[in-house]
């Protein structure tokens, strides 16, 4: 039989033990970014995938695949993305391979004197586009792109800008 005294030894030390530990870490959805599609020179869409992973990397729910391993992953799977946005379940199968959570995918379309720009943050499990957004800015200027991305991004990721 236990005494009192030892159940109150045990019970302060558990309760002590409880305090100290640290709180459970949420963990860090896992997001790949691809490169991005579209008849747009190569300045506009590196400062579409670089701010996108800006974002990404601020966030606090996720982190990034390494850039290496997910073009080691295209050539894999002999993929072409010049100039074709994926669907989800070419999403799905990148994603898988990569370890990710979510692939984010986005595309530049040049018309008429104006680019759209469209992202998605595409669910590998299920290949539901859990985040989405698109702008048309005028013209194909780095920075206008760059400044539109923010805002998909801060919507899309909810991370301020």
């Amino acid at each position: 039989m236990i005494s009192v005294y030892a159940a109150a030894k045990v019970v302060l030390i558990a309760s002590v033990c409880n305090v100290h530990s640290p709180a459970p870490q949420k963990k860090q959805m896992v997001v790949a970014i691809l490169e991005p599609s579209g008849d747009v020179g190569r300045m506009n869409k590196a400062t579409l995938r670089g701010t996108i992973e800006q974002f990404v990397t601020n966030s606090k729910d996720y982190r990034v695949v390494d850039r290496a391993r997910a073009d080691q992953v295209f050539g894999e799977l002999n993929l072409q993305r010049e100039n074709m946005m994926i669907d989800p379940t070419t999403a799905k199968a990148i994603g898988r391979h990569l370890g990710a959570d979510f692939v984010c995918t986005s595309e530049l379309i040049k018309e008429e004197g104006y680019t759209n720009i469209s992202i998605s943050l595409i669910n590998v499990e299920t290949g539901v586009v859990s985040a989405s957004g698109s702008r048309l800015v005028e013209g194909d200027n780095a920075k206008a792109i760059a400044n539109s991305t923010i805002d998909i991004a801060s919507a899309m990721l909810r991370v301020k800008k």
